[in-house]
């Protein structure tokens, strides 16, 4: 689990995109720009049992990573441990990390949904600005 979030921090670190911040809908379309350059590199495995599949801009203050276990079926997998367990390392660096933190301090929502080997949906969760404390 620990090799899976320090896989997971590297995909939160985005690198420097020189965001528009003006208007709702600059800033959608830089979110856009910056999946549509990440999902050229993907799928990628992040870890043994996890790949990215792809990342998507979501109403203009959203990015979402879409995440796979390839080894897991949903009857292998506690649903609420997802959540409890990546949730608050997610939080801590996305809050604390300069290009993220930038992100949210402009209403920027990450959320990190995940699917099992069957591409059956298993659960999401969503660190927002408020959670940083924005």
């Amino acid at each position: 689990m620990r090799k899976l979030f320090s896989i997971l921090i590297c995909l939160l670190l985005i690198p420097s995109i020189g965001l528009c911040w003006g208007s709702k809908k600059k800033q959608y379309n830089e979110l856009q720009k910056v999946a549509g350059e990440i999902n050229e590199a993907l799928p990628q495995m992040v870890s043994k049992e996890i790949q990215l599949v792809r990342v998507v801009a979501q109403e203009y203050n959203e990015i979402e990573y879409v995440m796979k276990t390839l080894l897991y079926s949903i009857n292998d997998l506690n649903i609420n441990s997802i959540e409890r367990t990546l949730k608050p390392q997610t939080k801590n660096s996305i809050c604390s990390s300069p290009d993220t933190l930038e992100m949210i301090k402009h209403g920027v929502t990450y959320t990190y949904v995940y699917y099992d080997k069957n591409n059956i949906y298993i659960g999401k969760f969503s660190v927002t600005p408020n959670d940083c404390g924005y």
